[in-house]
């Protein structure tokens, strides 16, 4: 006991100060919990309340401002592009030729009554038979007669080039109201009409094309699969590629093409929207013509481009 008070009143002041400096880090622990204590209740407590107070206030003031103002500008609605299953015309009309452009409103076609020339008309132009040429596509034409659309479509006779076999009447003129764009493009057309004048095929022979294929085909299928590029030599066409330029040139004048419209030089760039100039992989698409019932080349002249259409029977 003696020992205990000795050491006490050695130490006293030491064993104060300690004691104290626990009793300091006990209370700010106690503050410390207590202070965190509090704040986790009063955020469980209040927190939801202002989210479901503000949250709506900014969607509400987004709706209204941000959706009101049209800070790019107005989007213009995108139109696509209408397909119209319209039925056949029963109108005594024939379709020799289109002409279709890339600008809707400067197209025109080749139309006559049957038996009788061809004249050339424009988007509106009034056709035989109290009807409207409505639109013009690559194998057909839409005509108006009333709030009707019908269809007109070609024979299976018929011939479309960009400037069609038969006698087109010379007084075809754009109309005065056409943009200059227009006028140049109709201009065009017409001067592709007198160059196909000036080499218009007797009607026999022009009928006659697309048999004329058939029967050669059907002839000389083997060579087609066997000896492709043998094949191309003996209808005058050979493989030609020059920088972009890849197809087939025609290199005669007297062969079944040029009755279909070709002429010495012209180049066959594709067939049916398929690109050629590989004799062994384009095989498979004069089958396929056949097939089809028509065949569409893409040529070009000089420095035009222009479609040839040949019906096969």
């Amino acid at each position: 006991m003696d020992s205990i008070t000795n050491f006490w009143q050695q130490h006293q002041q030491r064993l104060a100060t300690l004691t104290s400096m626990l009793l300091v880090v006990l209370m700010m622990m106690t503050i410390v919990n207590t202070t965190v204590f509090v704040l986790d209740n009063l955020d469980s407590m209040h927190l939801p309340e202002q989210k479901d107070i503000q949250k709506p206030a900014i969607k509400s003031s987004l709706s209204l401002n941000i959706g009101e103002l049209n800070l790019f500008g107005r989007a213009e609605a995108i139109s696509a592009p209408k397909t119209v299953d319209a039925p056949r015309t029963n109108l005594n009309l024939e379709l020799l030729g289109v002409f279709d452009s890339d600008q809707p409103d400067d197209s025109a076609a080749v139309v006559s009554q049957k038996n009788k020339e061809g004249e050339l008309y424009h988007i509106g132009d009034q056709l035989p038979g109290n009807a409207t040429l409505d639109s013009v596509h690559d194998d057909h034409i839409l005509i108006k007669r009333g709030s009707r659309l019908e269809k007109l479509v070609f024979s299976e006779q018929v011939i479309s080039t960009e400037a069609p076999r038969t006698n087109i009447i010379r007084n075809a003129l754009p109309r005065a109201s056409r943009s200059s764009n227009s006028s140049s493009r109709l201009s065009q057309i017409r001067s592709h009409i007198n160059e196909r004048e000036e080499m218009t095929a007797s009607p026999g022979l022009t009928n006659s094309t697309g048999t004329a294929l058939r029967e050669y085909v059907e002839t000389h299928r083997d060579s087609i699969t066997t000896d492709p590029i043998g094949m191309l030599a003996n209808i005058g066409v050979s493989p030609v590629e020059s920088g972009r330029l890849k197809g087939y040139k025609l290199q005669s004048s007297n062969t079944v093409l040029t009755k279909a419209g070709l002429r010495q030089g012209d180049v066959i760039l594709s067939v049916n929207g398929k690109a050629v100039g590989d004799a062994a992989k384009d095989s498979a698409l004069i089958e396929r013509a056949l097939a089809d019932k028509r065949v569409r080349v893409e040529v070009r002249r000089d420095t035009r481009r222009f479609f040839l259409t040949v019906p096969i029977p």
